[in-house]
């Protein structure tokens, strides 16, 4: 799309799954998971708001990356 690609870290939290996350169907709520929110920005203007969660047992060290430089 020759559009230029940014995005803000929104929240990188460790926490615990709660009832209403969408992986309370495969996790047991209350098990730890990383939560990560991103803002995807084209040319600077709001593209894609991204929330991820995920089960740091399958990807240890997952909020230490620089999603700076890769999302």
């Amino acid at each position: 799309r020759q559009q230029a690609h940014s995005l803000t870290v929104v929240r990188a939290e460790h926490r615990t799954l709660l009832a209403t996350d969408g992986l309370a169907a495969v996790l047991e709520v209350g098990a730890p998971v990383d939560h990560l929110v991103l803002l995807h920005l084209a040319d600077g203007v709001p593209a894609i708001l991204e929330d991820r969660l995920v089960n740091p047992a399958m990807m240890p060290g997952f909020l230490a990356q620089d999603f700076a430089v890769a999302s």
